[in-house]
């Protein structure tokens, strides 16, 4: 129905071991300084979720969990209505243990991650991960980082429009209480081993190269080749992405 909202405190939505889910044309709203995920995919596969807004994610906003696979976001719109050191977005797989090879293959596309986000959008272990004609918007002196190439880490930056990703920023963990460089494309405990290629992305007022509050560099630079997705895809124009994201994203 036009307008549906589903608040909650903790997790507004659970997704475990189905199969074959379309979810659109939702307004999910969380706690923006609760414990739990908005919303979890833990295990599913062939999941899609489009034309949503997701805000006040708690501990985050949706993460993508234990061996979930082949998981599509489009046209949807994140942010925060606070900051309150919270402000976590999109987790994909829980930890460097978790054993996810050959699982996580996610695609991002039309999203716009806006306001009061503070990092993850995504952080990435594991999985092959494309992330294309997406609106990223920094809120300076606030968010960290966009993209975090974790553990394993296999991802495709295309054409996406980062904007205002620069000057410090307070580290996520509020309890270390430092600060680094906001960044669009962070490498902080990848160990070495992740790829994040960036082809044809926009990046406006962004730094180029800086270390963040873990003492990683980091920027608006690539660091390898990413996978070929094996589906076909059109990319829109970035010249006039941002206008189309702004007036297309999110529940309608």
């Amino acid at each position: 129905m036009p307008g549906t909202r589903i608040k909650s405190g903790g997790a507004a939505l659970k997704i475990g071991s189905s199969s074959n889910v379309i979810i659109k044309n939702i307004h999910f709203q969380g706690d923006p300084d609760g414990s739990a995920d908005m919303a979890n995919i833990d295990g599913g596969h062939h999941i899609w979720i489009d034309h949503c807004n997701l805000v006040d994610g708690g501990d985050g906003m949706l993460d993508i969990v234990h061996g979930a696979n082949y998981i599509t976001i489009s046209w949807c719109k994140m942010w925060y209505t606070e900051q309150t050191g919270h402000q976590n977005a999109f987790l994909i797989s829980h930890s460097d243990s978790a054993g996810d090879d050959g699982k996580m293959k996610v695609t991002f596309h039309h999203n716009w991650w806006a306001e009061n986000i503070a990092e993850r959008q995504p952080r990435v272990r594991f999985g092959q991960v494309h992330i294309f004609n997406n609106l990223y918007v920094a809120t300076q002196g606030f968010t960290s980082y966009a993209i975090r190439a974790g553990y394993k880490a296999n991802i495709r930056s295309e054409s996406n429009v980062y904007i205002d990703f620069s000057g410090q920023s307070k580290a996520a963990d509020d309890a270390k209480h430092e600060y680094g460089e906001c960044l669009v494309f962070n490498y902080a405990f990848n160990k070495g081993n992740s790829t994040l290629q960036t082809i044809n992305d926009v990046f406006i007022n962004c730094t180029e190269r800086g270390i963040d509050a873990d003492d990683v560099e980091g920027g608006t630079f690539g660091n390898g080749t990413a996978f070929n997705p094996p589906y076909s895809y059109s990319l829109d124009s970035t010249s006039t992405l941002e206008a189309n994201i702004r007036a297309g994203a999110g529940a309608k």
